[in-house]
């Protein structure tokens, strides 16, 4: 016997005696004593892959679902229940922890408390992570700001798109279907995550609070004093000027329940702004350096930008 786990769109979906009477996706799954060839050979999954098996029975290994709840329009709350929760279940998972966001604050203080001292000692740590871009960076910029930088098990992360722009789900072709990142999760394999590195000049600050309040790239707890030039690590997309602005003018209570179509409204005030003054003008110099994966050389280009 075979069992297919999918997920549907739709009302009147029956299972057994329940039934769905949502527009939302749901998990959906059904028996059948066979299956062609061609559904077998691309989608068959005979046993479960390590990083789902790390916490099952006597192993020490550790799941983390983290919920970013503000994440995009809302949906990441949504997504665990009734598709993430059932579908972990289905395939014989109980045994994880679930954290759900209380502030912009809870990804970046789980990841100090717990997420690095457990990988420095050497526990396989998976975070089933459900959020947009800014959840992954927060624990990329976490890991690559720890004064100890020596990890005997870095965590796997596997990502669940649920924000707005999704700049690195759409890079690993997790965005083609709702149920493309649940099957990158079961069958997909491990890479390394390419990382960048930001250095600022002295003085500069984060913006927060909705554009209402400044605070300090990063703090080197060792002296206690903050970073001359303070460095924020990421991933995937490193942006400045306009579209920096539009991303962070965009991130608000008020622009959020649109959507993606958030980018355009915040892009279009900040090039014609509605009280009428002139458009805003940038002014900087970026300097980018790639080093070469095999022979570990390093080119460096500057780039003047008005």
């Amino acid at each position: 016997m075979y069992k297919i786990l999918f997920v549907h769109k739709g009302s009147n979906y029956k299972q057994g005696r329940s039934e769905t009477r949502s527009s939302e996706p749901c998990f959906g799954s059904i028996w059948t004593s066979s299956l062609p060839a061609s559904l077998l050979s691309q989608h068959y999954c005979e046993v479960l892959p390590d990083h789902l098996l790390i916490s099952q029975g006597d192993r020490k290994g550790l799941i983390y679902v983290i919920i970013s709840v503000v994440s995009g329009t809302g949906f990441a709350n949504s997504f665990f229940q009734q598709i993430l929760r059932p579908y972990l279940s289905a395939l014989g998972l109980e045994n994880y922890e679930v954290v759900q966001t209380q502030s912009d604050r809870t990804i970046t203080e789980l990841t100090h408390s717990k997420l690095l001292e457990d990988a420095r000692l050497g526990v396989p740590q998976t975070i089933i992570l459900l959020s947009g871009d800014g959840g992954l960076m927060d624990i990329v910029d976490m890991f690559y700001h720890a004064p100890d930088k020596v990890l005997l098990a870095p965590p796997t992360i596997a990502l669940i798109p649920t924000g707005t722009g999704n700049a690195m789900a759409s890079s690993m072709g997790l965005l083609d279907s709702p149920s493309s990142a649940l099957r990158a999760l079961l069958r997909g394999s491990k890479r390394f995550l390419p990382v960048l590195e930001a250095s600022f000049t002295p003085g500069s600050r984060f913006v927060i609070e909705e554009g209402q309040n400044r605070a300090p790239i990063s703090k080197n707890s060792n002296i206690g004093e903050y970073q001359i030039n303070p460095k924020v690590y990421g991933a995937v997309v490193a942006s400045w000027g306009v579209h920096a602005a539009l991303v962070a003018d965009s991130d608000t209570v008020e622009y959020r329940r649109f959507g993606a179509d958030r980018f355009k409204m915040a892009a279009k005030e900040l090039l014609y702004p509605s009280d009428g003054t002139s458009t805003h003008t940038y002014q900087g110099k970026i300097t980018i350096s790639v080093i070469d994966d095999e022979n570990g050389s390093k080119k460096t280009q500057s780039m003047d930008q008005n």
